[in-house]
């Protein structure tokens, strides 16, 4: 079947305090532990053969706790981290608006392809972004099992729902602990329904 499951991780200190984490190795807080406990039932259906994650220990906690009762190593890949965004790490909403304007923001977050460059500064751009987390998909792809989770992050699961749909992609809901499925078949990527438990 050749099924990825994008898992998004629990919540963090920093998530509680409204802060973009970026590449900072924060870790989960007590919600986002019980986030991740819930997960196990998730987890307990999908009956995944692989386990991936994110080298951040947000997204390995998150791994670790959800499929603690899983015979599966826990193999981690820095593919999977969150945006790099440099000098914006570590600032709240406001913060980042006053640091580099509205319009940048605006443009970070924004799922038009044509704001793909844009980046915070000394942070990588989100065709960057997208490049090494189809690196990541793809190098896993060539070693195929039935159905594998990657713990990962809201970044990287907005980026590949962004270049996997069409140009009428709109926003959508990444809170901590959605699961969004994705289906390598003929030679493409396709994004599948939103899995409901």
């Amino acid at each position: 079947m050749n099924l990825f499951y994008l898992i998004r991780h629990g919540e963090t200190f920093w998530n509680e305090a409204g802060k973009f984490q970026g590449h900072a190795d924060i870790e989960l807080n007590e919600n986002g532990k019980n986030q991740a406990k819930k997960l196990q039932e998730v987890v307990l259906k999908l009956s995944p053969d692989r386990v991936l994650s994110s080298d951040l220990k947000r997204a390995y906690e998150t791994a670790k706790i959800s499929t603690e009762f899983l015979n599966l190593k826990i193999q981690c890949d820095k593919r999977f981290r969150e945006a790099h965004i440099g000098e914006a790490q570590g600032l709240t909403y406001s913060q980042l608006i006053d640091s580099f304007g509205k319009d940048l923001m605006n443009q970070w977050r924004s799922n038009s392809r044509k704001h793909l460059d844009c980046r915070y500064p000394q942070g990588e751009s989100g065709a960057e972004m997208i490049k090494r987390i189809l690196e990541g998909l793809t190098f896993f792809n060539s070693d195929p099992v039935d159905k594998t989770l990657i713990f990962t992050h809201g970044g990287v699961i907005r980026r590949v729902m962004q270049h996997l749909s069409d140009h009428s992609f709109e926003r959508i809901p990444i809170p901590n602990g959605i699961v969004y499925p994705i289906q390598f078949k003929n030679e493409h990527w396709n994004i599948l329904p939103l899995i409901h438990f």
